[in-house]
């Protein structure tokens, strides 16, 4: 909607503009009203209309008045004068101050529907005019931010595949002239909370809002560039430096990341590599950055880190994990000595620490022991919702952490959810399943029950059904069955009509010296002996 303010003395005019018009049919809204330029002023500075229809002659404050005032103050607005036959040299006067339509009094409807409707056609091509210049400046700005990154990679990657490498800078309003260079690189903490992986676009704006602000941060005479590497996944810093860098790199390091913390409320952590006197050795400054940046996952977030040569990283080439360390904790598992177990725990993230073992190999070796412990708890087939609240592939959550300390607060609470929920969930299914299965050989101790079938009625495998039974019960399901079978058989035995072989086969024995042998076993007596009056039990 296009908004207009009418400014008249006379209010049955401004009634008549404003009620003999059905305005919302063009797209215009009458925003406000008023009798005098003064006022009119005011308001107009509050509202900030699109077109303002004023006559001339007003008391306190004339319309000639108030064109000059929006002239200075506003003039993006668009002004309609109104005036009398005797009114026209004012008129002229208006005109020339940039009025942009004038209607002569008595005014009728088609005029000024007319008037408002080329003046909104007009403003709506500004607008659109001005949106296309503001798209095509922040596209030339992104399309200048890629192209000054792509120059800079390649610089970093070999210096020698750009010919003339500081005159191409110029012309990218990059200043490489020394004496000396440095480059330092900027990472996101906890990156998986700002990118997400559908939104890409999001993730560009926002280092390239990131790049904004430390390039502004960075004083005049440390003239800087900041760039986006390949994957986005990290801003690059190269830095000319007049003289050799002291503790003030520090300082701006500080403050890059106080004003990306107030301005974007992202946290970042800075890795600084040496700094150097050739274009040459600007690629060895950006591996030495970038390695320093990895020491990020021992010292946590906003952390800015110095090249260390004695610091080195270590990858699985280059460190052998003491296999003890995870044989203990799971004989700690194996005895429930749960307290053992975080001893043992933070010696190995200890020894991560000391070692300055390599991130992704500290959540292999994890991933490996969660595994270990799962196995080691018979739990397995259980969800992980279970213990996490919500179903997640613990394997990714490890990778998706971006610090030593969270990976070791994760696995002990995950741990210990899971040896307090496996242990609920195992009494729970025992009985279930084992309850379940009691009431299937009541039922069908007559037939032949096997261990697969009573599985298969169970819904579980062999395997595990016979450890819930033994577990739950503290005998083996066979030895359950007969002797189930056997108390069956005692009342039928003490039928006259009924020989000792009918009975063995009504409870399930096909073989009846088998039947005698374990009658005999589980009673004392032989079924002959039961049968002439013997007891049992």
């Amino acid at each position: 909607m296009i908004k207009v303010m009418l400014v008249d003395d006379e209010a049955i005019v401004r009634r008549g503009i404003r009620e003999g018009i059905d305005w919302s049919q063009h797209g215009v809204e009458i925003v406000g009203e008023e009798g005098n330029g003064e006022a009119a002023l005011a308001s107009i500075l509050k509202i900030n209309p699109d077109i303002v229809i004023t006559d001339i002659r007003m008391p306190r404050m004339d319309g000639l008045k108030l064109t000059e005032n929006l002239r200075e103050l506003m003039p993006h607005v668009k002004i309609v004068i109104i005036s009398g036959y005797e009114d026209f040299t004012y008129a002229k006067q208006a005109l020339k101050m940039g009025v942009k339509e004038y209607i002569s009094k008595p005014i009728s409807s088609e005029e000024i529907i007319a008037i408002v409707t080329r003046l909104r056609d007009e403003i709506e091509f500004e607008r659109n005019n001005q949106r296309r210049i503001e798209d095509s400046r922040s596209l030339l700005a992104r399309n200048y931010f890629f192209i000054k990154s792509k120059f800079i990679r390649r610089l970093l990657k070999d210096y020698r595949l750009i010919n003339h490498p500081i005159i191409e800078a110029e012309k990218l309003h990059i200043t490489l002239s020394g004496p000396y260079f440095l480059v330092f690189v900027l990472s996101i903490d906890d990156s998986g909370e700002h990118f997400k992986p559908s939104i890409e676009e999001n993730k560009e704006l926002q280092v390239y809002a990131i790049s904004n602000i430390a390039e502004d941060t960075l004083p005049e005479k440390y003239q800087g560039t900041v760039i986006a590497d390949d994957s986005f996944s990290h801003l690059i810093c190269v830095v000319n430096l007049q003289h050799a860098p002291g503790s003030f790199m520090y300082t701006i390091c500080k403050e890059i990341q106080e004003n990306v913390a107030t301005f974007l409320g992202i946290s970042i952590s800075i890795g600084v590599g040496n700094s150097c006197r050739t274009l040459s050795e600007l690629g060895e400054s950006y591996k030495q950055a970038k390695e320093t940046l990895k020491y990020k996952f021992y010292s946590g977030m906003k952390s800015i880190q110095y090249y260390d040569a004695t610091k080195k990283i270590k990858s699985s080439n280059e460190y052998t994990f003491p296999v003890s360390l995870i044989e203990e904790l799971l004989t700690c598992v194996d005895c429930d000595d749960w307290d053992r177990f975080h001893i043992q725990l933070k010696k190995m993230f200890l020894e991560f620490e000391t070692e300055l073992v390599d991130e992704y190999l500290v959540k292999e070796i994890c991933s490996s022991l969660l595994n270990s412990i799962v196995r080691k708890l018979g739990i397995a087939e259980f969800p992980w919702e279970i213990y996490y609240g919500r179903n997640i592939n613990p394997y990714a959550e490890i990778h998706s952490l971006e610090r030593m300390t969270d990976i070791y607060d994760w696995l002990c609470h995950l741990i210990h959810e899971m040896y307090q929920a496996g242990e609920v969930m195992k009494n729970r299914e025992y009985k279930s399943i084992v309850h379940h299965a009691i009431r299937y050989m009541e039922r069908n101790y007559h037939t032949n029950i096997t261990l697969d079938s009573i599985a298969a009625a169970t819904h579980v495998s062999p395997n595990y059904f016979s450890k819930l039974f033994k577990t739950e019960t503290k005998t083996n399901f066979i030895d359950w069955l007969n002797k189930l079978r056997i108390e069956k058989s005692l009342p039928l035995l003490k039928r006259s009509d009924l020989k000792i072989y009918e009975v063995a086969n009504r409870v399930g024995y096909s073989d009846y010296k088998y039947y005698s042998t374990l009658f005999k076993k589980i009673t004392g007596i032989t079924p002959k002996q039961y049968k002439d009056g013997g007891s049992v039990f």
